[in-house]
């Protein structure tokens, strides 16, 4: 695992093609190539759409793209792989994108993430959703939250903060942000819970089943809603523990 610009990519190949897959799990697919980077076949277009970012995208569907090694782990025979051109993330982020590998992949496992080691650790789960070996110790939890979803990828949770509500979506794949409705966040910055200093944002008291958390912020904007989106800049606080079966992230020390 490797973090470049508060995403994480993990090391891979498809094909005889090396390069870098940026784990995200709010990405649904197994894996979401880069055919701008991979010399893929474009005859099977099944939709367009747009980036997170904005870019226009047309998205092609694969029967079999061969090979497909991941983490050191090798697939073989990947069928039904989808793929667009994802140029602008490796002129912006990393030259060598090979694109997303994502929900599909990890679902049926329990898996830490620990920006500290720079390492993922994948735990098989049993019938019940339980990790079937026990890895995490109780004494360095620091909260387990349970989350709900409206699409199966991104979990949501609701936390409160001086009587107001904020949803957060999980996504290891993005920065994260915070976006505040007018008079929550005129509220927050008068009682000192939201403080900015040269584009860092630190949002304090957060409470979740009685425990307080802080949070940091590249970014706060104003919106309809409260909302935030927690990846990078809250995950590599801990180690996160995520469990799709069971519906919750349990956040460890580190």
């Amino acid at each position: 695992m490797h973090v470049t610009n508060g995403y994480v990519f993990l090391d891979g190949r498809v094909g005889d093609r090396a390069g870098a897959f940026m784990f995200d799990t709010g990405s649904p697919f197994s894996f979401f190539l880069n055919n701008n980077y991979l010399a893929l076949e474009l005859t099977n277009r099944i939709g367009s759409g747009a980036a997170a970012s904005g870019q226009q995208l047309t998205v092609y569907q694969h029967d079999n793209v061969g090979q497909i090694t991941v983490g050191g782990v090798a697939l073989h025979n990947v069928e039904g792989a989808r793929s667009a051109n994802f140029g602008f993330i490796e002129h912006g982020i990393r030259p060598d994108f090979l694109g997303f590998t994502g929900f599909e992949l990890i679902r049926d496992y329990e898996f830490v993430i620990d920006y500290e080691r720079q390492a993922i650790e994948l735990y098989r789960t049993g019938e019940n959703g339980d990790p079937v070996v026990r890895h995490v110790n109780p004494d360095e939890v620091v909260v387990t939250l349970t989350f709900r979803t409206e699409t199966e990828q991104v979990p949501l949770v609701t936390f409160a903060v001086d009587g107001a509500q904020i949803e957060a979506s999980f996504d290891c794949g993005s920065p994260g942000g915070l976006s505040l409705m007018t008079e929550t966040r005129r509220a927050l910055e008068t009682s000192g819970r939201l403080q900015s200093t040269e584009g860092a944002h630190t949002l304090s008291g957060l409470t979740y089943d009685g425990i307080s958390l802080s949070l940091g912020f590249p970014r706060v904007t104003e919106g309809t809603t409260n909302t935030m989106s927690l990846g990078y800049s809250f995950l590599r606080e801990y180690r996160s523990v995520w469990n799709y079966r069971n519906h919750t992230i349990t956040l460890l020390r580190r």
